[in-house]
């Protein structure tokens, strides 16, 4: 298909010295004449022309055109993308993850310069960076007028602290990348769930909706925690905060911020006290980043209409508490029937399910997860701690 813009077709009669061509809008009927050569048009068969929003009417649509250049028919386009969607994708050539940027968000990336111009197309280069454990990758792409990423012509990766352009990090966050990591769009308990790091200006994004722009939001967040300073002595470990019509909470330890903005506000009352003990697990990125997920795993494992004041111990220890995150291995195996025993007398848990997990390699959150046997989670953890107190556990 042929896009009228990324041509650069002429549209007025006195730059084309070939014929014009009457075009009708299939959704309004305006009409106007465009002039076109004839060489864009294949021999045989139709040719497909994108027509670009404004250039006939408001719409946006495509025609169909015989070798003649005569109009044989016309679509409309089910979905237009919309005004400012500037977002550019491309895959780092280090690690593999999808990086975006956006090339009217000069927070996005670290430097733009004019490249060259190319049979006609003016091109730019973005040299577009992400954090990957305690390493920057670097990438340099080249991107055509029209969004395409042309080729990633350089990439290289430096460790955090030998970065030499590290001063210009001072104005702008970017994204914390893995291999094959996905921001969750949509999710039971946040519309927004992120950390960043205001020394190292790294952004992890686990959840997401569309509707929020991860890079911008996050520097309105940063300016407003800046306005928040000069109001306080000592910024608070807690802050909320409107921005348009949406609230965002915020957990401060050193230079990590948790921010999250709820589906339901009344969850705030359990997740308050939680999520700013989870912050203080790890000041270390790598640690920090490992156990997130952690967080999205709460709506799974606890009911929101279940929990109270009581419950926020075992939230807690869910969240932080790295054994239920390791492999379980109980000793004395050959006495199984007998430990069975004791722990079917003192625990109200399925036999099958205690027996079927000693004899297999997952966690405990990951075994009750793939299970689904969330209702004996609780009792689950008190005879895990019942048999570590024996020294059972190896």
């Amino acid at each position: 298909m042929i896009e009228i813009s990324d041509n650069v077709f002429l549209l007025n009669e006195k730059e084309s010295e070939e014929r014009g061509v009457q075009v009708q809008c299939p959704a309004c009927q305006h009409k106007k004449i465009i002039h076109l050569p004839k060489n864009i048009v294949k021999r045989t068969g139709l040719t497909t022309i994108s027509i670009p929003k404004n250039t006939i009417c408001e719409h946006q649509f495509q025609i169909f055109l015989d070798a003649n250049l005569i109009v044989r028919g016309y679509q409309k386009v089910d979905f237009e993308v919309p005004e400012g969607s500037d977002t550019i994708r491309f895959k780092c050539q280090i690690c593999n993850a999808i990086i975006k940027f956006r090339t009217e968000d000069e927070n996005s990336y670290l430097a733009m310069q004019p490249y060259e111009q190319f049979l006609g197309k003016q091109l730019r280069s973005f040299k577009v960076i992400h954090y990957y454990k305690n390493e920057i990758h670097i990438n340099t792409v080249i991107v055509e007028e029209n969004g395409i990423v042309s080729d990633v012509i350089k990439s290289n990766s430096v460790k955090l602290e030998n970065f030499e352009s590290k001063e210009k990090l001072n104005l702008k966050f970017f994204k914390y990348s893995e291999e094959n990591k996905d921001v969750v769009k949509s999710h039971p308990l946040y519309e927004m769930l992120i950390i960043f790091n205001t020394s190292d200006h790294w952004i992890y994004d686990l959840v997401c909706s569309p509707l929020f722009n991860t890079v911008e939001l996050t520097h309105i967040i940063y300016n407003r925690i800046h306005d928040a300073m000069r109001a306080y002595i000592e910024i608070p470990p807690y802050l909320s905060f409107s921005i348009a019509d949406k609230i965002f909470h915020l957990w401060i330890f050193q230079s990590n911020i948790l921010c999250v903005n709820l589906k339901n506000e009344r969850n705030i009352l359990w997740l308050n006290p939680v999520l700013s003990e989870f912050l203080k697990k790890s000041f270390l990125q790598d640690k920090l980043i490992s156990i997130c997920p952690r967080l999205l795993l709460l709506s799974d494992f606890f009911k929101e209409n279940e929990i109270s004041k009581e419950k926020i111990p075992l939230l807690k220890r869910f969240l932080l508490d790295d054994l239920l995150y390791s492999r379980i291995r109980i000793k004395y195996l050959d006495r199984i029937d007998r430990i069975l025993n004791k722990l079917m007398s003192e625990f109200n848990i399925d036999k099958v399910f205690v027996l079927a997990f000693f004899f297999q390699d997952k966690s405990i959150v990951d075994f009750t997860k793939k299970l689904g046997n969330y209702q004996d989670f609780e009792e689950f953890i008190y005879m895990i701690d019942f048999i570590n107190r024996r020294g059972l556990l190896g």
